[in-house]
């Protein structure tokens, strides 16, 4: 088996428990904490609490316990869509990567050209 035949998963610098802000699409303005990341070889989606809400008509199913009619739920959206949200300055930042003393690879907020550890404030 060749090396292009092989399905692989896209990465991306969302975590779970990340506070983040939609950029586009219907929920655009909307903040929410990554509750589900989704991920394949065409795409990553993520699911944040309280944006993008879809409906599903669903059946009823009496081996579930499952009532049928028309539920609404949150739908996926592109991890492209969205950005992390700075608490402290309160505004949107990219995401970066570097590197500590150790060589630990450590989650950054860019800001002007300076790189900020996610989850500390800029002194």
């Amino acid at each position: 088996m060749s090396r292009h035949d092989q399905s692989q998963k896209l990465k991306t610098k969302l975590r779970l428990g990340d506070t983040v802000i939609v950029i586009a699409g219907k929920s655009r303005g909307t903040k929410g904490v990554v509750k589900k990341i989704v991920s394949n070889e065409q795409a990553v989606r993520v699911q944040v609490e309280g944006c993008n809400y879809q409906k599903r008509h669903v059946k009823p199913n009496p081996r579930v316990n499952r009532e049928g009619g028309i539920q609404t739920m949150e739908g996926l959206i592109h991890a492209s869509n969205l950005m992390m949200w700075d608490a402290f300055d309160n505004k949107r930042r990219r995401l970066g990567i570097k590197r500590d003393e150790n060589g630990k690879r450590i989650r950054c907020l860019k800001v002007k050209g300076e790189l900020k550890v996610v989850g500390q404030s800029m002194v």
